[in-house]
C-alpha cells in the first residue's frame, strides 16, 4: 500500500510541477506591429493628396526631386521644387488626410515636369 501512495504522490508532484514552473514565466514578443501607410492620389492643378494616414505618421518628411530625362535642355536660373501643404483634416482621430502642391522658389505652382515624391515616415 505504501508503494501505491508513494507512486501516486510522485505522479501528482510531477503533474503539478509543470504548471508551477510555467506560472512565473515571461511572455516575449519579437518583431513589430506595422500599420499600413498612407494612400495617395494625384489631384488637379499639380496637387497630390495623402489620405487615411495613421496618426503616428504625422511627423513625416516629404521631399520632391526632379526626374530628368537622359537628354534635356536646362534653362538658366532653373529653380528648385518645394512641397507646400494646402489642406489638413486636423489632428483629431486615428487617421488624417492632407493635400499638397509642388511650388517653385517664388511660391508659384509647378505645372510641368516629372517629379519623384519621397515620404519619410518615422
Amino acid at each position: 500500500m505504501n508503494g501505491k501512495r508513494i507512486a501516486a504522490g510522485l505522479s501528482l508532484l510531477f503533474a503539478l510541477s509543470g504548471a508551477c514552473l510555467a506560472a512565473p514565466g515571461t511572455i516575449r514578443f519579437q518583431g513589430s506591429i506595422v500599420e499600413p501607410g498612407c494612400q495617395s492620389r494625384v489631384g488637379t492643378h499639380g496637387t497630390f493628396e495623402l489620405y487615411q494616414c495613421p496618426a503616428q505618421s504625422r511627423a513625416m518628411g516629404i521631399e520632391a526631386n526632379t526626374i530628368a530625362p537622359t537628354a534635356n535642355v536646362v534653362a538658366v536660373g532653373q529653380s528648385s521644387v518645394n512641397v507646400k501643404l494646402l489642406a489638413d483634416s486636423g489632428r483629431e482621430g486615428r487617421y488624417f488626410d492632407q493635400q499638397y502642391v509642388l511650388v517653385d522658389d517664388a511660391g508659384s505652382p509647378v505645372r510641368s515636369g516629372s517629379y519623384l515624391i519621397t515620404l519619410s515616415i518615422p
